[in-house]
């Protein structure tokens, strides 16, 4: 079946540009966050990324793909970005409709470290817009040397 492949593990750093790039096979885009207020806190130039690989997605439970993203300009502060993931590339890979079935979820960063801790399974789901195969939302992005976890 076309598009059932998922995304395996890689990484990489990505700009806060605007325009799609490939982490491995995921297509990300990382921009200024929708809010005016949440941009003027600073937003960061790079992001560090790393896709995780099946076992680390099986332990946390998240349904297809698990994500650790950080801050990559050397900024221990928090701040608010927009994320935009393409998944046109597997949007077949949990059979009919899973396109309209994939959900954008926060986790704690624990979950990369204790996934069988019951506090680290514990997530938050974002409402993010849905438009031509793309999930976006604004989040929190950790400060350097903490992540931010994602799941699909």
């Amino acid at each position: 079946m076309p598009n059932s492949k998922l995304p395996g593990p890689a990484t990489g750093v990505v700009p806060v540009s605007g325009e799609e790039t490939l982490v491995g096979e995921l297509p990300l885009t990382f921009s200024q966050p929708k809010t005016p207020a949440a941009a003027s806190a600073g937003t960061p130039t790079m992001v560090q990324v790393k896709v995780l690989d099946e076992a680390a997605r099986k332990a946390s439970g998240a349904t297809a793909i698990l994500v650790a993203l950080s801050r990559a300009d050397g900024v221990s502060q928090p701040c608010r970005l927009h994320v935009r993931v393409n998944y046109t590339g597997f949007s077949n890979a949990y059979g009919g409709d899973y396109a309209n079935r994939i959900v954008l979820d926060e986790y704690p960063a624990c979950i990369l470290t204790t996934p069988r801790n019951p506090a680290c399974r514990k997530y938050t789901s974002f409402e993010p817009s849905r438009f031509d195969g793309k999930l976006s939302t604004d989040l929190t992005l950790a400060g350097s040397g903490s992540v931010t976890v994602i799941a699909l």
